[in-house]
């Protein structure tokens, strides 16, 4: 199991000491938001050279964040702890630590998600090539194989694996035959607008700036979209075409090298009969329906993002999952297979359906079924997705605005959200609150007099014919002086 980007807690380990930098307990929130600038300083990535250098930094990676994480306007993640156990129930699998020798087939992949995912890559392969010999022997099935499952930004870790890293640290080969099937929930294959308005504007949120932090993080670099999304006077370019205004000297370039090996190698192995026959299964589970950014307008002197479609994109493509546009989920090889599941979900929540994991089960089921001459791609579920539009820090008194809307709505269908405190100090049962008609066929509801906590947001229909819209997530905190 791969998370996304913020998804794996750090540490500092100078001088000998361990001290948290980036990790979830009680209380983590509202320390971050005091003591902010002082951590966030400490995961600021040294420049470096990403393509053949790997920075001098005390910074670790530990475990897998098990709830609630992120950096508050990049999109709340939901965590993995769920995911995890309900893997580990459903198959029955063996839960282990990646970084021992002990044999297990359930395995956690924390990574530094500040660095490069080719340098993730191949710390990926280290664990795979150890645990997957442990469990080789341990099980006595000689022909065993890794299943990937991947989270956001963890897929383009796992691609750059099997596609590009070879044996000896070489390019070109990549661990594909030691792979059975990748499965990535939401991941940005083609890129994410977002990440080129955090690199070129910053990014500020009440009490704390991760400007700095997320300017020297490669993986950003990354994530910026490998099409063009972005209108420079009249004429639609990529990221890698234009001087993005802020951004860290030969960071844009080292990225679109990145994403350009996936794509020689990937060409490379089609032509391949063992890769044709023996291949690893992709297949991408995507968000859709929910309000994303599509593209960027670029003066020459500023940057700002946008809702509008690129001319290259079939607007019957727009959406996604609040972070990812819909055509970024699945990767450009697979464009015209048309094997995505898809769910009508926020980014952060994707890994946590019930719908995509009970479709998850019983793939991986199947990938590992004896038998079979081919494994059938992904069915595509009946959609009418409840579009949610929700910030995620509020101040205390700030009045919390919760936007709605549905593709087609029936009119006997009432759009009503749930509010529950999962932390603080009036944690309970959830309150229920209908959404009134607003404008641009929102419906919204306002909520205020909160305290100080974490909140969960679930919003669908409390009546109306059947199939109903599937609910949609999110999450928000109130911040305040107590001891949550």
């Amino acid at each position: 199991m791969l998370p996304g980007i913020t998804g794996s807690t750090l540490y500092s380990s100078s001088g000998g000491l361990r001290t948290p930098l980036w990790e979830q307990s009680p209380g983590a929130a509202w320390q971050l938001l005091v003591e902010g600038e002082q951590t966030i300083g400490q995961l600021v990535v040294p420049a470096h050279d990403p393509i053949d250098e790997v920075p001098h930094t005390p910074v670790r990676p530990q475990s897998l964040m098990p709830g609630f994480h992120g950096v508050y306007g990049m999109g709340r993640i939901a965590g993995y702890e769920y995911l995890l156990k309900s893997l580990a129930r459903s198959l029955n699998l063996t839960a282990g630590n990646a970084f021992d020798d002990a044999p297990a087939n359930l395995i956690a992949f924390p990574y530094d998600w500040r660095l490069s995912c080719r340098y993730n890559a191949r710390q990926l392969k280290a664990v795979v090539d150890r645990k997957l010999q442990l469990w080789r022997i341990h099980s006595g099935e000689p022909g065993a194989k890794v299943i990937l499952i991947a989270h956001s930004m963890g897929g383009l870790v796992a691609r750059y694996y099997l596609e590009v890293t070879g044996d000896a640290e070489d390019r070109g080969d990549g661990q594909w035959r030691k792979c059975r099937a990748l499965f990535s929930f939401g991941t940005p294959y083609r890129g994410s607008i977002d990440a080129v308005g955090y690199v070129a504007n910053g990014y500020k949120k009440l009490f704390h700036d991760f400007t700095e932090m997320l300017r020297s993080c490669p993986s950003v670099y990354e994530l910026m979209p490998v099409y063009r999304a972005i209108n420079h006077n009249g004429t639609w370019k990529r990221p890698y075409d234009i001087d993005i205004p802020n951004a860290t000297p030969g960071y844009l370039n080292a990225a679109k090298v990145f994403h350009d090996e996936i794509k020689a190698a990937t060409a490379m192995h089609a032509r391949d009969p063992d890769y044709a026959k023996d291949a690893y299964k992709t297949f991408p589970l995507v968000g859709v329906g929910q309000t994303t950014l599509q593209s960027a307008n670029f003066s020459g002197s500023s940057l700002s993002t946008s809702w509008t479609v690129p001319e290259s994109i079939d607007n019957l493509l727009a959406g996604g999952d609040g972070t990812v546009p819909r055509v970024s989920a699945t990767p450009i090889e697979l464009s015209e297979d048309q094997r995505e599941t898809f769910l009508g979900e926020r980014h952060g929540f994707l890994q946590s359906s019930a719908t995509l994991l009970d479709d998850l089960f019983e793939r991986v089921k199947q990938v590992q079924s004896r038998g079979l001459a081919e494994i059938q791609g992904g069915g595509q579920l009946r959609l009418n997705p409840i579009d949610l539009l929700l910030d995620d820090l509020y101040e205390p008194n700030e009045p919390i605005v919760i936007r709605a809307r549905v593709g087609t709505m029936d009119p006997a269908h009432t759009l009503v959200a749930d509010i529950q405190q999962v932390e603080g100090l009036q944690a309970g049962p959830p309150d229920r609150h209908f959404l009134a008609e607003g404008l641009d066929h929102y419906h919204e509801a306002k909520i205020e007099g909160l305290s100080p906590g974490r909140y969960t947001v679930t919003v669908g229909t409390d009546s109306g014919r059947l199939p109903r819209p599937t609910p949609v997530h999110g999450t928000f905190d109130v911040v305040g002086k107590v001891g949550w």
